[in-house]
């Protein structure tokens, strides 16, 4: 199965699933990264604010922040570019491009603090590859972060495949 068949599967799964299911999923998947030992080693973690395909994690994202940890969050900037921007619970969120929502805070440029990265995509395997949404975004950004930085590939599910088609540039997640 190609990307853009794979994309239609994962497409079709998220359709046929019920949103009181992915509710019930994301509250799992929470739970379980919470618990994983590099988020609880971590003091600064890149994550990412849902769309509504994607995990939830929106209670994680407080908790991280509550423990006292630095939670940073993606902003597409450009054509090919992404910033970082500091999650604060209380700070209001802003519509980004590709209906992504950003928080309205300063920029964190220091990425070498970066110790753990939650990453989300369309489909994963159990290999840790991903596939994203097709722009690269993530893919191009996460040349910019510390090599030792763990990254993990959040997903529900239904998002799990027995393969997906990698090219040379994807990064592969050290954990799914």
């Amino acid at each position: 199965m190609d990307k853009t068949e794979l994309r239609k599967e994962i497409k079709r799964r998220y359709k046929e699933s019920f949103v009181e299911e992915r509710s019930v999923w994301s509250e799992e998947v929470c739970k379980h990264l919470y618990e994983m030992k590099p988020v609880k080693d971590s003091g600064v973690i890149m994550a990412f604010y849902p769309l509504p395909d994607e995990v939830d994690i929106r209670p994680l994202l407080k908790q991280l922040h509550n423990d006292g940890k630095t939670v940073l969050l993606p902003e597409v900037t450009g054509e090919s570019t992404m910033v970082l921007r500091r999650y604060l619970p209380e700070a209001e969120m802003i519509d980004g491009s590709l209906g992504t929502q950003v928080p309205a805070t300063d920029l964190f440029v220091d990425y070498e603090q970066i110790d753990t990265i939650l990453v989300p995509g369309v489909a994963f395997d159990k290999q840790g590859h991903r596939m994203g949404r097709g722009k690269g975004y993530y893919d191009r950004f996460l040349t910019n972060l510390p090599k030792g930085s763990v990254k993990i590939g959040v997903c529900l599910p239904y998002q799990i495949v027995e393969f997906v088609p990698t090219e040379e540039h994807d990064f592969v997640m050290d954990y799914v």
